[in-house]
This record gives structure tokens, sequence and C-alpha cells, in this order.
């Protein structure tokens, strides 16, 4: 079990409010599970196309542009994704 050897214990208390708890702040068992939660996702059907999020990506920064680079990312990634299939 090579989770239990990471060793990033100390990164939850500075990373808990952006990223929970789960793979890349967690060790040990809570490592593996919160991988083994997210491994179907990268499957080759899942990772295969990125046009979807390429467009996302380019009308985030457009809208970053416009703002002169001082935005609120939560609203951004929400009128994004606003309308996508």
């Amino acid at each position: 079990m090579w989770g239990a050897d990471w060793g990033v214990g100390w990164r939850y208390t500075g990373m808990q409010e952006m990223l929970g708890c789960g793979f890349l702040t967690t060790d040990g068992e809570e490592w593996i599970g919160a991988r083994n939660g997210l491994k179907p996702a990268c499957n080759r059907n899942n990772t295969d196309g990125f046009e979807t999020l390429e467009k996302v990506n380019d009308k985030l920064l457009e809208r970053i542009e416009e703002r002169g680079g001082v935005v609120d990312m939560g609203s951004l990634l929400f009128d994004a994704v606003s309308g996508l299939p």
C-alpha cells in the first residue's frame, strides 16, 4: 500500500477549505478510499475528448482578461459551465 507513505497529513489543515478530504490531502486508508472513488472517472472514455473542457477553459480565460485578472472564480466557473450539454 504505497498510499500510506505519502506523508501529506500536514497539508490538510491548509488545503481542506479548497480541496476537502480527498486523495490530495489524505494518507493511508482514507487515501485508498478517495483514490478508489476517483479511479473510474479516469478511464479512457472520460479522458480522450477534451472539446467541452477546452470550451469552458476558453470562456474562463476571456472573462478573466475582461476583468483585468481580478476575479471571483466561483461565479466564473458557474457561468462557464452554464448551458453546456
